[in-house]
């Protein structure tokens, strides 16, 4: 009879929470991250001294100069080493505040806001992927109390903003396709979506085609509907991209639509003194990487950008194929410290590697559930690390998914404490 009464009791409560107006929660989530992320920042100082690295170099040199150009310490003309999504947002607050110090507290004060927007949309991203109000309520309010990679977020920023766009571009390919105009303008806002994300953050591209090939797959009923769909989300991607690309070949000579140092990023992490993850990886970085080595600077300066680059893709390629158990066993680490990442402080290391063990659990509830969310989670853990596979190890690189961790995380919560009607069933409709 206990037992009865406490599952009521918490029935009740799952009740109450889905009627609570979806723009309050929003709001309330919203404000709260703002402040745990702004308090930490002042109590921690950790917008200064300021950290300096390809990124906000471009970002100052824009905004000082006028030109993309110059990643490294030395003077190497114009670049593509960085997509200008977020790089354009950097070099607002820079031109802001005036002197590098300045805008560098201006970028980690926007870094804040990226991340407390991220934890606003968890609600309505969870609702729009088939789950209940309490699981996103859940959602928001751990993300906005435990940002555990808060020093990354605040200070580097660039993952964060990555992670807002996977969101929203989520949120948007979960409307069902329909032969009106509300369709086409989901298709329109998807395609900018996907622009974005090729702007900002590449390795999220292939996400963007697990999406339309899940969606074909469920809307197979209604193939010229979806092709239709989709059609308008890559001619609208494309478009988004086009100028950057048109730049990159004036300008460097090659149609660069993202970013151009998978080459780089390739030969830095296949070598013969190279190590599965960046925090021991220092001999090849220092050997091969222009940011560290001033002669690979200046050989990059001589020759260009895009052909330094292709020249080590070639010798990364070149050294995998005639070193394939080295390159295997460089994968195979790779992969073990994409899930379970090395950090430079143990705890971190065991608190992130319960979260991945917790978040198989929450996958695997989903998975008897069958509803969207599985899919989306499925399809972005399947195809968003398969690059991160490939280059040195790095735990910030987890962070444009780590609301896919926060989400399985409540999944898990919510069926444990009030059974697996409270994870899927929409307890009311709510309003915004």
């Amino acid at each position: 009879m206990d037992g009865s009464q406490g599952r009521n009791s918490e029935c009740r409560f799952a009740v109450y929470v889905g009627r609570v107006p979806l723009w309050l929660i929003i709001a309330s989530a919203f404000s709260l991250a703002l402040i745990v992320r702004v308090y930490l920042m002042v109590k921690w100082e950790s917008y200064g001294p300021p950290f300096q690295w390809e990124l906000t170099s471009i970002a100052w040199n824009l905004a000082s100069q006028g030109t993309y150009a110059n990643p490294f310490s030395i003077h190497t003309g114009p670049t593509a080493h960085c997509p200008p999504g977020y790089v354009l947002l950097a070099a607002a607050c820079y031109k802001i505040g005036g002197s590098f110090a300045t805008g560098y507290k201006l970028q980690c004060l926007l870094n804040c806001l990226i991340g407390s927007v991220s934890c606003a949309v968890m609600p309505y991203l969870i609702e729009r992927m088939g789950l209940s109000r309490l699981v996103g309520v859940t959602a928001a309010f751990i993300m906005a109390l435990v940002p555990w990679h808060f020093l990354q977020e605040v200070r580097i920023g660039e993952g964060s903003f990555a992670g807002l766009l996977l969101m929203l571009l989520t949120a948007a390919v979960c409307a069902p396709c329909r032969s009106d105009r509300r369709s086409v303008a989901v298709a329109v806002v998807s395609g900018v979506l996907v622009g974005a994300c090729g702007l900002s953050y590449p390795a999220l591209l292939p996400c963007a085609a697990g999406f339309l090939l899940l969606k074909l797959y469920w809307e197979r009923h209604n193939p010229r509907t979806v092709a239709r769909f989709w059609l308008t989300v890559i001619a609208v991607g494309v478009a988004v991209m086009s100028p950057w690309a048109i730049r990159n070949y004036i300008v460097l000579g090659a149609p660069i639509f993202t970013k151009s140092t998978f080459g780089l990023e390739l030969r830095v992490s296949f070598a013969d003194n190279a190590a599965a993850s960046f925090a021991d990886n220092g001999a090849a970085f220092s050997r091969y990487h222009p940011y560290q080595n001033t002669a690979r600077a200046m050989e990059l300066q001589a020759v260009g950008e895009p052909a330094y680059y292709r020249r080590y893709l070639h010798d990364a390629v070149f050294w995998m194929w005639h070193h394939p158990t080295s390159t295997m066993g460089l994968i195979t680490e790779r992969i073990v410290l994409f899930w379970f990442p090395k950090t430079a402080h143990l705890f971190q290391d065991v608190f992130l590697w319960c979260i991945t063990l917790l978040s198989f659990a929450g996958l695997a509830v989903l998975a008897r559930l069958e509803k969207p969310a599985f899919c989306f989670i499925g399809v972005i853990w399947l195809l968003y690390p398969m690059v991160y596979y490939l280059v040195q190890s790095w735990s910030r690189y987890r962070i444009p998914i780590e609301w896919t961790f926060v989400a399985l995380l409540s999944v898990l919560s919510v069926r444990v404490f009030f059974g697996s009607g409270a994870v899927s069933r929409r307890t009311t409709k709510g309003a915004l």
